[in-house]
């Protein structure tokens, strides 16, 4: 590979998110949270080759305050099987007040969920 070969070398410009969606995928495992005030949609693939644990979810605000979401229902997810969760949190966060989104399961940090670029 030439040296340079794959370097950005011009400003894109402002990239702009959509507001409240965010996304994981990693190691099988693809999340995705869909924000409508302070509740959300998540919905969960789990290719893992393991069962996941119940899901959970936190934020951080713009302030760097943590946030929990609480999961209606929460269930493990079987590996491959497909859920859909309902993710309520307090009132003081919305699609626009989150600066990072962590997902859960079984208790155990999977990781940051990026946010969702516009197409």
């Amino acid at each position: 590979m030439a040296s340079g070969a794959g370097v950005q070398t011009s400003d894109v410009g402002d990239v702009k998110f959509q507001p409240g969606r965010f996304q994981y995928s990693f190691n099988g495992v693809t999340a995705t949270l869909s924000m409508d005030g302070s509740t959300a949609s998540l919905d969960v693939k789990n290719n893992s080759g393991a069962d996941l644990g119940d899901p959970g979810m936190y934020v951080i605000d713009g302030d760097g305050k943590r946030f929990e979401g609480t999961v209606d229902t929460a269930a493990p997810v079987p590996n491959g099987e497909s859920a859909t969760f309902q993710v309520a949190f307090p009132d003081q966060v919305t699609p626009e007040t989150i600066g990072l989104a962590v997902l859960l399961f079984g208790g155990s940090n999977y990781g940051n969920m990026s946010p969702v670029p516009v197409a």
